[in-house]
């Protein structure tokens, strides 16, 4: 976010369950997010303290682990990029 940090409760996963070449529209689904919101991504370090299961289990109905922030966590906004399938700009 431009505030430089992601928010307590933000849902989080681990690169590694983004295929390497998904364009948005299959991280939109995989992760069961709004149309727009696959449109960049960024990657960084947290805790595992700091991350937690969600009351509705620890996959999304794609079948992508999905952890939700303890604390807010800061980032470089500036470090947000799009995914592979998707043109900048």
């Amino acid at each position: 976010t431009s505030s430089g940090a992601l928010r307590t409760d933000t849902w989080v996963t681990l690169p590694g369950e983004i295929p390497s070449r998904a364009g948005h529209l299959q991280i939109e689904k995989l992760l069961e997010i709004k149309p727009g919101r696959g449109s960049h991504f960024l990657e960084f370090e947290v805790p595992s303290s700091n991350l937690r299961v969600p009351a509705n289990g620890p996959r999304t109905s794609g079948g992508a682990l999905q952890f939700r922030i303890n604390e807010d966590v800061p980032i470089d906004p500036s470090t947000f990029r799009h995914p592979p399938g998707r043109p900048g700009g």
